[in-house]
Order: C-alpha cells, then structure tokens, then sequence
C-alpha cells in the first residue's frame, strides 16, 4: 500500500516586546533553552522551538499542558477522556490514544514521561519555562521524538524565598486550591521547593437511569523539589511528585442521542489514577565540561469502570473493567563541552518498564467476556553524540547521530506462546547553520525520528506486532531580531518523508490492528 500527500504553508513566528510605561521599548533580552540538551540563546538553535517562560505562562493562564496547544502552532493535545492520557500531534503526525507508542516525546526536568503521565501531570506553579521542539528530534531524545518534544522546566529552588497562593471557583462547583513555596533551609548550600494543587468539580453529564451526575472530577498533586550544592561546581537535585486522581465515568457518551449531556448507562463508572515519581539528578561542572545524570523510577497505576454500551443493558451490555499498573526505570548520563568555537556532547540512556494487569469484559456479545490480561516488558539502550562547530565566524555544522536497541517481551493470556520483538534505529541529524549578520541567522536540517514497533493487544494473534515508523525532514529555517531586539520573527518551511506509517484499522468493532502504510509525504 502506498499514500501521499502534499500540503504547502509557510510558519511563522512573531514576537514583539511590549513598551513600558516611560515609551522606552522593553528589549526582549536573551531565551535561554536546553533544547539541545545543554543551555543556549533559543535564537542560536537551529531547530523550530515555542517557548513559554514563567511570565507567558501566567500571563496566558496556562495552568495545564493542555493549555499550551492552544498558544503553539503546530501542536494538538488530543484528550482521549480516560483513555490513554492526552495524545501529542506535531506538525500534523499523531498517535492512536490507544497505541502504545508515541509521536512526541515529552520530557520533565530531564525526565522522560509517557502521554498517560503527562495527561495526569496538571500543576504548572513554579514551572521556569516550557519548550515545544518541532520536528524529529531523535538524535537526542530516541524513541518516540519522531515528531518533536515537548520539555519541561521546573525552577530550581535558591536562596530567594518565593510563595504563592491561588484559589479559583467555577461552573458545575468548580474549586481549585494552588499553592508553591521555595526558598534555602541553609542559605547557600540547601534549598526546597513543595507545589500543591486540589481541583475538583462536579459532571456536567447527568444519568437519568441511576439519578446522579456523571464524569465528575478531584484530582490532588504534590511535587516536591530538594536541592543541595555541597560546591559550586555540584547540584544535586531530588525530586519527587505524587498524583492521585479520582474521577467519574469516561468522559464519552452515546453517538446519535438527542440530548448528549443524558445517559441511560447502569452502572456507576470511574477513573482511579495514581502517579508516582521520583529522581536523582546529578550535575558537575569542570571549567568548560558538565557530567550530568539523572536517575528516575516512576509508577503510575490506572484503574477504571466504564460502561461501554451507554444505556441500561438494551439491546445488549458491554462494560469493561481495567486494571493496570506501569513501573519504568531510567538512567541516562551525559558529558558535555562547551566553548566559543565547540560544543559536543556525548550520552547514554537505559530504560527498563513494565506493563501488567488488563481488563475484564462483562458483555451480552458473543466471545466477547472475560478476561484479557497481559504482562509486557520492555528494555531499552541508545547511545547518543554530536558536534556543534563554527567553520568560520558565520558558518557552522551540527552533526549529530544515536543508535537505539529496543527489546519488547508479551505474555497475553488469549495467545498460547510469549512473543517477543527486537527493535534497532539509527537517528542522525546534520545541520548547515549560516549568520548573515549578528541579528539574522539561517539553517538547513536534515534529521531522522521515529516511533518504536511493539503490540497492539486488540488486534488477533497473528496481527499483534508491529514495526517502528521513521520521518526523514528536510528543513530550511530562519531566525531574526529587528529593532534592537525588540521585534523576533522566525519561519520555517519543511518537507517529511514518513516510512511505515502505523496506522490502526477495524476488523470489527471489538477487533482492529497496526497497518503499516509504506510511504506518506508532507509538506509544509
């Protein structure tokens, strides 16, 4: 099977700084990212970034990640309403909510996240500055960065003694409680951070059959944040958050029905989520090199009720029962090297999760009761570099390249035998970046991303793996400041080449499966 298809549009992206109150125009100064995983002006990074500082975010109200689609050409954040968590679409390549894999990596403090975490990941207080990368971004970020990242900041707590309290109420008895305090517990050397966050409302769906409202909403979420700097040349970070949430029946109801606010289903449906996370970061500075690493365990549980036939059992019942927690393991280490002329650095990332439990089906349709439960494992190992020199005062290259290994182990009980699949991709990435003056700077990428194979459990037996899906991009961008920094315009024009497309396709409607289309293009 093959499929194209060609679109043509041109991004831009304006920023103008606005004037204080003595008309003296306001400089919009230097952005500082980690986009290319050590810090840079974003202006010299030669890669298509939206970037919100703790000033945008809170002058947008932006108070979950799902807020920040709404600011960010490009991006989705698709809410599957309890399943899967929230879906990231980049420059129009997307993911399944019900796909194990993912198009968009998203990262916390250098923490990699799953779309089901970053969907329960709601508190933004004491959040530095977030970073939505666009295009493939594999040579750094590995797996499931085929269509960009989005990379997240947490302030790190200091000697500056910083608070803030907030308490909102809204429409169906909304009320949410906010608080966020950072500051030395011996100056110089020991400092914490703790954000708290309560959210709660009542469902706006009512359930005419059992007399209450439906799909209503109580999240609680803290994060703490300790730091210690025994030097100046160490930081030593631990960081840990915890999130539980509980909620009313999936957030979907019946297609075809007069009034979509009314259910008839009968049972009392839920989402029970819990999130744990917990990381050990170090970072060493040596004059100009940095060792970094960053140890991470993180379990997330998920646990709902659903009522999938949406009525009273008439013509027929189809509820549904999952249970199933996910603990993951990473390590990555990094050293670096920076300089006027350099910059290199080379990484190692390791990664071990695993998948367990399932659901039970309580259904009136044929060969469809019972119980699916699974157990799937999964082992990962890349090892990444790259170069970043300037040939002369105004040309430069950036040559980049990882190599992922990628072991995947299921044991389902509606199949006889465990399968297991082996997974390998090389990600390279090479950039021309030219400086026409010190305002004005122009680059052209080519890079690979991907997104990893694995098994899609609603498929039948002999459908159940599938295979990774590579992009190849071919970007020219620009990047400019006018009027003294006051006025940054940059664009960028890009061509993707999609291999292997994952698409999922229906046998049925209790049975479908990964197809792999072989090549799609796109052009923007």
């Amino acid at each position: 099977m093959r499929k194209k298809k060609t679109s043509i549009s041109i991004i831009v992206s304006i920023l103008i700084a606005s004037q204080v109150l003595a008309k003296d125009t306001a400089n919009l100064g230097e952005i500082i990212v980690s986009a290319q995983k050590v810090e840079q002006n974003v202006q010299d990074v030669p890669v298509s970034i939206t970037v919100f500082d703790d000033i945008k975010i809170k002058d947008r109200n932006i108070k979950t990640i799902k807020d920040i689609a709404k600011y960010t050409s490009g991006l989705l954040l698709f809410d599957s309403g309890g399943f899967g968590g929230l879906a990231p679409t980049i420059r129009g390549v997307s993911t399944d909510p019900q796909s194990s894999s993912d198009s968009a990596s998203i990262y916390i403090d250098g923490i990699p996240f799953s779309r089901t975490n970053l969907d329960n990941y709601t508190n933004l207080n004491g959040i530095e500055r977030i970073e939505v990368l666009k295009g493939p971004q594999g040579t750094l970020y590995g797996k499931n960065a085929e269509a960009g990242v989005i990379n997240i900041i947490t302030k790190k707590p200091n000697n500056e003694f910083q608070g803030k309290v907030g308490f909102e109420i809204g429409e169906d008895s909304k009320r949410e409680f906010s608080s966020s305090i950072s500051g030395p517990i011996i100056e110089d050397e020991l400092f914490l951070g703790v954000n708290l966050r309560h959210y709660e409302k009542d469902g706006n769906i009512y359930n005419s059959n059992l007399k209450r409202r439906e799909n209503d909403r109580k999240n609680d979420f803290i994060k703490t944040y300790l730091r210690w700097t025994p030097s100046n040349n160490l930081d030593i970070a631990l960081i840990s958050s915890y999130l539980k949430r509980d909620d009313g029946t999936i957030s979907q109801n019946n297609l075809g029905v007069e009034d979509s606010r009314v259910t008839t289903s009968d049972i009392k449906g839920y989402i029970k989520n819990v999130t744990k996370m917990t990381a050990l970061k170090f970072e060493y500075d040596i004059d100009r090199y940095k060792f970094e690493s960053v140890s991470t365990y993180k379990k997330h549980i998920e646990d709902r009720l659903g009522d999938f036939d949406y009525s009273a059992g008439i013509p027929f019942t189809f509820h549904s029962d999952y249970y199933t927690p996910y603990t993951d393991l990473s390590q990555e280490f990094k050293l670096s090297y920076k300089d006027n002329k350099l910059i290199w650095l080379l990484g190692l990332f390791g990664e071990k999760n695993k998948k367990e439990g399932g659901y039970s089906l309580n259904s009136t349709i044929p060969n469809k009761t019972g119980d699916y439960l699974s157990t799937t494992k999964d082992t990962s190992l890349g090892i990444f570099g790259y170069v970043d020199y300037n040939i002369t005062e105004d040309l430069s290259i950036f040559a980049g390249l990882r190599y992922d290994k990628i072991t995947k182990k299921l044991d389902y009980n509606q199949i006889a035998q465990s399968q297991k699949e082996n997974f390998s991709a090389f990600s390279p990435k090479l950039t021309f970046e030219y400086s026409l003056n010190k305002d004005i700077m122009t680059y052209a990428t080519v890079s690979k991303g991907y997104k990893s194979g694995g098994f899609y459990l609603f498929a039948p037996a002999n459908k159940m793996s599938f295979e990774e899906e590579s992009i190849w991009n071919y970007e020219l961008g620009l990047k400019s400041s006018f009027l003294d920094n006051t006025l940054i315009l940059n664009s960028a024009i890009y061509h993707m080449d999609i291999s292997d497309m994952q698409v999922i396709t229906a046998i049925d409607a209790t049975q479908s499966y990964i197809l792999m289309l072989l090549r799609l293009h796109q052009k923007v």
